[in-house]
């Protein structure tokens, strides 16, 4: 039987492992991944888990992140389907496996609903006309 700290060892090892894969689209969560372990291990003098600090949020404060996270994510896929953007890389992969690095805004056609909702009112404020549905919820 493995203990704790043997355990997250061997989860470390992984993660260095993963830090030698090319990169890439399809390594890049890997990659963040790993340097955000390297990150979050820096500085220790020994392994195992973390020692307890005031400066270390608690774990529901990490829950919360997470579903702010997870909201914005939500939200960053609906302003690209509206702006006709890869909800993926944007267009800043030339490897990215969804649109080879042609999805800049305008460079997929637009979500025709996503955009009415969320651009035409920006557009028409820009342009000084009374948007033509005045109160879209």
């Amino acid at each position: 039987m493995t203990t704790r700290n043997e355990q997250l060892d061997c989860l470390i090892a992984a993660f260095q492992f993963l830090r030698t894969l090319p990169a890439g689209a399809e390594n890049e969560p890997d990659q963040r991944s790993a340097h955000a372990l390297t990150a979050a291990t820096f500085g220790r003098s020994g392994t195992g888990l973390p020692h307890p600090a005031t400066d270390r949020p608690a774990p529901i404060e990490f829950e919360r992140l997470a579903r702010e996270n997870a909201l914005m994510a939500q939200h960053l896929d609906v302003l690209a389907s509206a702006l006709g953007a890869c909800g993926n890389c944007w267009g800043t992969l030339h490897d990215c496996e969804e649109c080879h690095g042609f999805g800049k805004p305008g460079g997929l056609s637009p979500d025709q609903e996503m955009f009415d909702r969320y651009v035409l009112p920006v557009l028409t404020r820009v342009m000084g006309e009374s948007p033509l549905h005045p109160d879209i919820r």
